[in-house]
Protein backbone atom coordinates (compact mmCIF):
# COMPACT_ATOMS: atom_id res chain seq x y z
CA UNK A 1 0.00 0.00 0.00
CA UNK A 2 1.21 3.52 -0.72
CA UNK A 3 0.08 7.02 0.19
CA UNK A 4 1.20 10.60 -0.37
CA UNK A 5 0.71 13.94 1.37
CA UNK A 6 2.18 17.42 1.79
CA UNK A 7 4.04 18.67 4.86
CA UNK A 8 4.91 22.30 5.49
CA UNK A 9 7.98 23.29 7.52
CA UNK A 10 7.93 27.04 8.16
CA UNK A 11 10.22 29.33 10.18
CA UNK A 12 9.84 33.11 10.57
CA UNK A 13 12.35 35.61 11.92
CA UNK A 14 13.57 39.19 11.40
CA UNK A 15 16.85 39.78 9.63
CA UNK A 16 19.48 41.49 11.75
CA UNK A 17 22.20 42.21 9.16
CA UNK A 18 22.20 45.56 7.32
CA UNK A 19 20.40 45.64 3.98
CA UNK A 20 19.88 48.09 1.13
CA UNK A 21 16.97 50.18 2.29
CA UNK A 22 14.24 51.20 -0.18
CA UNK A 23 14.59 54.68 -1.71
CA UNK A 24 11.48 55.99 0.08
CA UNK A 25 12.25 58.71 2.61
CA UNK A 26 11.77 57.70 6.24
CA UNK A 27 8.96 60.22 6.62
CA UNK A 28 6.98 58.60 3.82
CA UNK A 29 4.10 56.30 4.88
CA UNK A 30 5.62 53.64 2.60
CA UNK A 31 8.66 53.50 4.86
CA UNK A 32 6.65 52.17 7.80
CA UNK A 33 6.65 48.61 6.60
CA UNK A 34 8.65 45.47 6.04
CA UNK A 35 10.15 43.66 3.11
CA UNK A 36 9.12 40.02 3.33
CA UNK A 37 11.69 37.58 1.94
CA UNK A 38 10.29 34.13 1.18
CA UNK A 39 12.90 31.39 0.84
CA UNK A 40 10.99 28.56 -0.80
CA UNK A 41 12.33 25.01 -0.94
CA UNK A 42 10.58 21.95 -2.34
CA UNK A 43 11.58 18.52 -1.13
CA UNK A 44 10.48 15.09 -2.25
CA UNK A 45 10.58 12.66 0.70
CA UNK A 46 10.25 8.93 0.14
CA UNK A 47 9.52 6.77 3.19
CA UNK A 48 10.07 3.06 2.59
CA UNK A 49 8.85 0.45 5.04
CA UNK A 50 8.37 -3.31 4.92
CA UNK A 51 5.02 -4.47 6.29
CA UNK A 52 6.48 -7.96 6.70
CA UNK A 53 9.31 -6.77 8.91
CA UNK A 54 9.89 -4.86 12.15
CA UNK A 55 12.69 -2.89 10.54
CA UNK A 56 12.24 0.88 11.05
CA UNK A 57 11.27 2.76 7.88
CA UNK A 58 13.99 4.46 5.86
CA UNK A 59 13.59 8.04 4.65
CA UNK A 60 15.27 9.68 1.68
CA UNK A 61 14.94 13.44 1.07
CA UNK A 62 15.71 15.05 -2.29
CA UNK A 63 15.65 18.82 -2.71
CA UNK A 64 14.05 19.49 -6.07
CA UNK A 65 13.96 23.29 -6.20
CA UNK A 66 14.87 26.40 -4.24
CA UNK A 67 14.05 30.05 -4.90
CA UNK A 68 13.51 33.41 -3.21
CA UNK A 69 10.58 35.78 -3.65
CA UNK A 70 10.09 39.15 -1.98
CA UNK A 71 7.10 41.35 -1.20
CA UNK A 72 6.39 44.53 0.75
CA UNK A 73 3.90 45.05 3.57
CA UNK A 74 3.01 48.12 5.60
CA UNK A 75 3.33 47.56 9.34
CA UNK A 76 -0.46 47.51 9.80
CA UNK A 77 -0.73 44.85 7.09
CA UNK A 78 2.09 42.77 8.57
CA UNK A 79 0.48 42.74 12.02
CA UNK A 80 -2.96 41.84 10.67
CA UNK A 81 -4.09 38.19 10.95
CA UNK A 82 -7.27 38.65 8.92
CA UNK A 83 -7.39 35.80 6.38
CA UNK A 84 -8.89 38.16 3.81
CA UNK A 85 -6.17 40.76 4.26
CA UNK A 86 -3.24 41.84 2.11
CA UNK A 87 -0.80 39.52 3.88
CA UNK A 88 -2.98 36.47 3.23
CA UNK A 89 -3.10 37.43 -0.45
CA UNK A 90 0.69 37.68 -0.44
CA UNK A 91 0.96 34.15 0.99
CA UNK A 92 -1.36 32.82 -1.69
CA UNK A 93 0.64 34.47 -4.47
CA UNK A 94 4.16 33.87 -3.17
CA UNK A 95 3.77 30.43 -1.60
CA UNK A 96 0.57 29.09 -3.15
CA UNK A 97 -0.20 27.97 0.39
CA UNK A 98 -3.73 26.59 0.87
CA UNK A 99 -5.96 29.12 2.64
CA UNK A 100 -6.64 26.73 5.53
CA UNK A 101 -2.88 26.79 6.26
CA UNK A 102 -2.66 30.60 6.45
CA UNK A 103 -3.69 31.08 10.08
CA UNK A 104 -0.55 29.89 11.91
CA UNK A 105 1.83 31.58 9.47
CA UNK A 106 -0.11 34.86 9.61
CA UNK A 107 0.17 34.84 13.40
CA UNK A 108 3.92 34.10 13.29
CA UNK A 109 4.60 36.97 10.87
CA UNK A 110 2.38 39.30 12.92
CA UNK A 111 4.24 38.38 16.12
CA UNK A 112 7.63 39.13 14.52
CA UNK A 113 6.31 42.44 13.14
CA UNK A 114 4.93 43.51 16.54
CA UNK A 115 8.21 42.63 18.29
CA UNK A 116 10.25 44.58 15.73
CA UNK A 117 9.75 47.89 17.50
CA UNK A 118 11.30 50.65 15.38
CA UNK A 119 13.34 48.18 13.32
CA UNK A 120 12.31 47.81 9.70
CA UNK A 121 14.72 45.06 8.77
CA UNK A 122 13.22 42.44 6.42
CA UNK A 123 11.11 39.61 7.80
CA UNK A 124 12.33 36.22 6.60
CA UNK A 125 9.95 33.33 5.94
CA UNK A 126 11.82 30.06 5.42
CA UNK A 127 9.18 27.89 3.72
CA UNK A 128 9.81 24.23 3.00
CA UNK A 129 7.16 22.25 1.15
CA UNK A 130 7.72 18.53 1.58
CA UNK A 131 5.90 16.09 -0.66
CA UNK A 132 6.00 12.74 1.14
CA UNK A 133 5.45 9.40 -0.56
CA UNK A 134 5.04 6.37 1.72
CA UNK A 135 5.79 3.02 0.09
CA UNK A 136 5.41 -0.53 1.35
CA UNK A 137 8.44 -2.28 -0.13
CA UNK A 138 6.99 -5.71 0.65
CA UNK A 139 4.15 -4.95 -1.72
CA UNK A 140 6.10 -3.12 -4.38
CA UNK A 141 9.25 -5.17 -4.78
CA UNK A 142 8.09 -8.67 -5.54
CA UNK A 143 11.25 -8.96 -7.59
CA UNK A 144 14.71 -7.60 -6.88
CA UNK A 145 14.69 -5.52 -10.06
CA UNK A 146 11.74 -3.15 -10.72
CA UNK A 147 9.82 -3.95 -13.91
CA UNK A 148 9.42 -1.16 -16.48
CA UNK A 149 6.19 -0.42 -18.31
CA UNK A 150 5.90 -1.58 -21.90
CA UNK A 151 6.99 0.79 -24.63
CA UNK A 152 3.58 0.63 -26.31
CA UNK A 153 1.72 1.52 -23.09
CA UNK A 154 4.01 4.53 -22.53
CA UNK A 155 3.49 5.75 -26.09
CA UNK A 156 -0.28 5.38 -25.67
CA UNK A 157 -0.47 7.70 -22.65
CA UNK A 158 -2.94 10.54 -23.11
CA UNK A 159 -1.71 14.12 -23.63
CA UNK A 160 -3.98 16.79 -22.13
CA UNK A 161 -3.87 20.48 -21.25
CA UNK A 162 -3.42 21.39 -17.60
CA UNK A 163 -6.41 23.29 -16.21
CA UNK A 164 -4.94 23.90 -12.75
CA UNK A 165 -1.76 25.15 -11.09
CA UNK A 166 -0.95 21.81 -9.45
CA UNK A 167 2.44 20.16 -9.63
CA UNK A 168 4.15 17.08 -10.99
CA UNK A 169 5.05 15.00 -7.93
CA UNK A 170 7.97 13.36 -9.73
CA UNK A 171 9.92 16.62 -10.09
CA UNK A 172 7.64 18.72 -7.77
CA UNK A 173 7.64 21.54 -10.35
CA UNK A 174 4.37 23.38 -10.92
CA UNK A 175 2.24 22.94 -14.03
CA UNK A 176 1.59 26.02 -16.10
CA UNK A 177 -2.13 26.42 -16.82
CA UNK A 178 -2.72 25.44 -20.44
CA UNK A 179 0.57 23.54 -20.76
CA UNK A 180 0.65 19.97 -22.08
CA UNK A 181 0.80 17.23 -19.44
CA UNK A 182 0.59 13.44 -19.64
CA UNK A 183 -2.26 11.58 -17.97
CA UNK A 184 -2.02 7.97 -16.84
CA UNK A 185 -5.05 5.63 -16.97
CA UNK A 186 -5.53 6.21 -13.22
CA UNK A 187 -6.04 9.96 -14.02
CA UNK A 188 -2.88 11.20 -12.28
CA UNK A 189 -1.00 13.71 -14.43
CA UNK A 190 2.72 14.44 -14.79
CA UNK A 191 5.14 16.23 -17.03
CA UNK A 192 5.57 14.03 -20.10
CA UNK A 193 9.35 13.61 -19.80
CA UNK A 194 9.08 12.92 -16.06
CA UNK A 195 6.54 10.10 -16.29
CA UNK A 196 8.25 8.53 -19.31
CA UNK A 197 11.53 8.38 -17.41
CA UNK A 198 9.72 6.94 -14.36
CA UNK A 199 7.87 4.26 -16.33
CA UNK A 200 11.05 3.12 -18.02
CA UNK A 201 12.13 1.99 -14.55
CA UNK A 202 8.87 1.10 -12.78
CA UNK A 203 5.47 0.25 -14.24
CA UNK A 204 3.62 1.62 -11.18
CA UNK A 205 2.03 5.06 -10.92
CA UNK A 206 4.15 7.08 -8.43
CA UNK A 207 1.04 8.11 -6.45
CA UNK A 208 -1.47 5.27 -6.40
CA UNK A 209 0.66 2.33 -7.63
CA UNK A 210 -1.66 1.71 -10.58
CA UNK A 211 0.12 -1.00 -12.64
CA UNK A 212 0.82 -0.29 -16.30
CA UNK A 213 1.33 -3.18 -18.77
CA UNK A 214 4.84 -4.53 -18.26
CA UNK A 215 7.73 -4.67 -20.66
CA UNK A 216 8.01 -7.81 -22.81
CA UNK A 217 9.08 -8.09 -26.43
CA UNK A 218 8.49 -4.47 -27.39
CA UNK A 219 11.13 -3.00 -25.03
Amino acid sequence: MSSSYHDYDIEVWQQIQPWNQPPSHKTSPLWDGFRIDFYITKVRRVKNYDSNSNTPPSTVDEQTSSKRKSGWLLKDEATCTDNNGVMSTLLSVMLKLPEEKHGDLLREIATVARCAGASRMPIVVNFKKVYTIVLDTAEIYDEVKPIPASKSSIEALEKVRSNSDGECIICTQEFQIGSEVTRMPCSHVYHGHCVVKWLKTSHFCPVCRYPMPVCHNDC
